[in-house]
């Protein structure tokens, strides 16, 4: 059985566009982003904070540190609310909830932390 060369053009052109149409639907993504800077009431960075990020639904936690320039980021979340607790040492901690991630945002989130007073022992 032979067929006539512009059905097989036909059919490697359909299978062509098949693939490409598959291959563009699987590299979507519904993740997003949430990210910002800790800095003090000056507005200096501050490194090596604890960053930690809750899924109010699930209650699944996330952590990371502050890098050098003070950032944190957080990537491929699930759509969800979200809660953010900060803490650096000699510094109060800052919380905020509720945290609305739609599908594909990118939220900047930047926090600032106040000084506590030291404790002195005697």
């Amino acid at each position: 059985m032979s067929y006539s060369r512009s059905f097989v053009l036909y059919r490697s052109l359909l299978l062509f566009w098949l693939i490409t149409i598959v291959a563009s639907l699987h590299a979507q993504t519904y993740n997003g982003t949430i990210r910002g800077a800790v800095t003090d009431a000056t507005g200096a960075v501050l490194p090596n904070a604890t960053v930690t990020l809750t899924d109010d639904a699930t209650h699944q936690v996330r952590d990371t540190k502050t890098d050098t320039a003070g950032v944190y980021v957080f990537n491929a979340l699930r759509p969800a609310a979200y809660s953010l607790h900060v803490a650096a040492t000699g510094f109060g901690a800052a919380d905020r909830t509720h945290i609305v991630l739609a599908t594909q945002d990118f939220i900047t989130l930047d926090i600032q932390l106040t000084v506590t007073a030291g404790q002195d022992t005697v």
